[in-house]
């Protein structure tokens, strides 16, 4: 849902082409206060950095994050039966790599921004975001980091 620019035209495309009984499920990163691996970076970049980037379009990131939104956009969209939940997840990254890297690589919107940084500013985010790991960090070298997620599903009547 993160990488649509208009979820709701993608919602109703869904319901649109499933047969009655159908069901669609999407799943969308928890709130940073539960995804400590956002949390790190977000807040490392407000500290460092510019969240005022050119970005491509797309909802807030947490948007969806919000059970009740879920479940407005699926009963908007047509659907019922709305389920919407958390999924326990841990990130285990192998130190030095951090949530920093992760999504400098694996990320979309949060990479976009990471690379409209300065180089120094680029720096600074990625020593804040490696000190805040730490605490994560086990005896093997492993960083376990919470990143659960939210699934929403909703079935075509």
């Amino acid at each position: 849902m993160l990488h649509f620019p208009h979820p709701e035209r993608a919602l109703a495309e869904a319901f649109r082409v499933l047969q009655l009984g159908g069901r669609i499920a999407f799943t969308v990163w928890a709130t940073p206060d539960k995804a400590v691996g956002f949390a790190m970076v977000l807040k490392a970049i407000e500290e460092h950095g510019t969240t005022d980037v050119p970005l491509p379009p797309g909802p807030p990131f947490f948007r969806f994050s919000d059970w009740g939104e879920s479940k407005r956009a699926l009963l908007c969209a047509g659907f019922i039966e709305p389920d919407v939940r958390e999924l326990d997840q841990t990130l285990v990254l192998r130190w030095p790599e951090t949530p920093f890297h992760m999504l400098m690589r694996g990320g979309v919107r949060v990479a976009a921004m990471l690379k409209a940084q300065t180089s120094s500013a680029l720096a600074l985010i990625e020593r804040a975001v490696a000190h805040d790991a730490e605490m994560y960090r086990n005896d093997v070298g492993e960083l376990r980091i919470p990143m659960p997620c939210v699934l929403a599903s909703g079935v075509k009547a």
